[in-house]
């Protein structure tokens, strides 16, 4: 009697072992990329959401359209008051004019900077000085329906086609303020706001810093002789 009950509990713990090992075995395997069970959030978690700082997101997709209302501003940083002495002006002798570069105006910014002026050499050299320059041209004033501005900017191209300089103001070198006596300048509003006008002016350059009754800053002045494309 003995002998078979140790049988019975034997062979009982041998079907037990063999049960075990064939469910751990087709047991299906967890995924690590198993998206966790949710739970319903208990009153604490409700309240320490509603109290963490949101962060807001940014469609990358949307951006900034500027229109006819918007223009363009220089960031200002020479006060028209610091000027210490008269500027040289000569009569633009406009068969010896000469090729002027945003490289140079802003070698000419920096030397201001430093000294608070511009250097003797340069007042006598370039105001009133008949010039030739490339650039950009951007709107001071909303543009009219007509596309007539009687004054306007000669951007640096590098610093329009780098970022949007309605959102973020040039510096004084990389503007020149450019107003017409004549007949005024024609640009096609939608072409001006979507697309990089380029364009090259004949003038009389003047130095600053100087500010209009309005307010608007600027370093250097150009007084435009004719538009030669």
């Amino acid at each position: 009697m003995g002998r078979k009950t140790g049988r019975a509990l034997l062979t009982t713990l041998a079907v037990c072992a063999a049960v075990g090992t064939l469910l751990y075995f087709t047991k299906p395997a967890k995924s690590p990329h198993q998206a966790p069970v949710a739970r319903p959030a208990s009153s604490a978690d409700q309240q320490a959401r509603s109290s963490s700082p949101k962060i807001a997101t940014v469609d990358q997709t949307q951006k900034k359209t500027h229109g006819p209302n918007d223009v363009v501003r220089s960031q200002g940083e020479a006060e028209p008051s610091v000027l210490k002495r008269p500027r040289v002006r000569f009569a633009a002798r406009w068969n010896d004019a000469v090729d002027l570069s945003f490289k140079r105006l802003k070698e000419m910014r920096r030397a201001y900077l430093e000294a608070s002026d511009f250097p003797q050499a340069v007042i006598e050299e370039m105001s009133g000085r008949a010039v030739r320059i490339r650039g950009a041209i951007m709107p001071i004033d909303p543009v009219p329906e007509s596309g007539e501005l009687r004054r306007f900017w000669i951007t640096n191209p590098i610093v329009v086609m780098a970022g949007c300089v309605f959102c973020f103001p040039p510096t004084m070198g990389d503007l020149i303020y450019a107003t017409t006596s004549g007949k005024p300048l024609s640009v096609g509003r939608e072409q001006l706001y979507r697309s990089v006008l380029m364009a090259t002016f004949l003038g009389r350059l003047e130095l600053g810093p100087r500010k209009t009754d309005d307010g608007v800053m600027y370093m250097f002045g150009m007084e435009i002789k004719e538009r030669l494309d």
